[in-house]
């Protein structure tokens, strides 16, 4: 009797192959991804089911013209097809920080919230005070939860009281603001891990 961990694992590399075939095969592509001269054919079917962005794209597509071109904001587009590999095969491949930005910009547009995760969590290893104003920005534009956390963090232990102004992050969250204004000590504060409901908003 075969054990049931290596029938799931025989059962994975099944399904993934599979999918990788279907990757590769562009004849029976429906739509086209489209970031300037970067062209990436796709299944509409797969789109449908993994992005519940382009979910709502389709729905407006009766099927023609095909394939349907999608254009996709110049955000990146040399990172497109590892997107579109995660959209088929959902693996997370290994990112720097200049890779990880453009990425997460990129997901954020198709819909694909495990990579924004992702890629957020690598733009936070990166966060201090010389870049938190540039990451607070695009974790706000992109509603980016893991990068914007980061963001909190630093403001909350920084020295430099202006940062949060320059940021304009307490129009997110006015217990950030109340206590970045009125703390006394920032090394006394740790950012949440979890609910960013638990940020400290009273004097000391």
């Amino acid at each position: 009797m075969v054990p049931p961990t290596d029938r799931l694992r025989e059962l994975r590399e099944r399904h993934n192959a599979s999918m990788q075939s279907l990757l590769e095969d562009k004849s029976t592509c429906d739509v086209q991804l489209r970031c300037g001269d970067v062209v990436v054919p796709v299944h509409s079917l797969i789109l449908r089911v993994r992005s519940h962005k382009m979910r709502e794209t389709l729905a407006k597509w009766n099927g023609t013209p095909k394939p349907l071109v999608i254009n996709v904001p110049d955000l990146g587009g040399k990172m497109l097809p590892t997107a579109v590999h995660h959209i088929y095969l959902g693996d997370c491949p290994r990112l720097t920080r200049e890779e990880a930005e453009p990425m997460l910009e990129l997901s954020a547009f198709l819909g694909l919230d495990e990579m924004s995760q992702y890629c957020g969590l690598v733009c936070s290893s990166s966060v201090d005070d010389t870049t938190v104003v540039s990451y607070s920005a695009l974790a706000k534009r992109l509603n980016a939860h893991p990068l914007l956390e980061s963001c909190f963090s630093t403001l909350l232990l920084s020295k430099d009281e202006t940062l949060a102004k320059k940021c304009a992050i307490e129009t997110l969250s006015p217990p950030l603001s109340l206590s970045l204004s009125q703390r006394r000590d920032t090394k006394r504060f740790r950012a949440p891990i979890g609910s960013l409901s638990s940020l400290p908003s009273t004097t000391l």
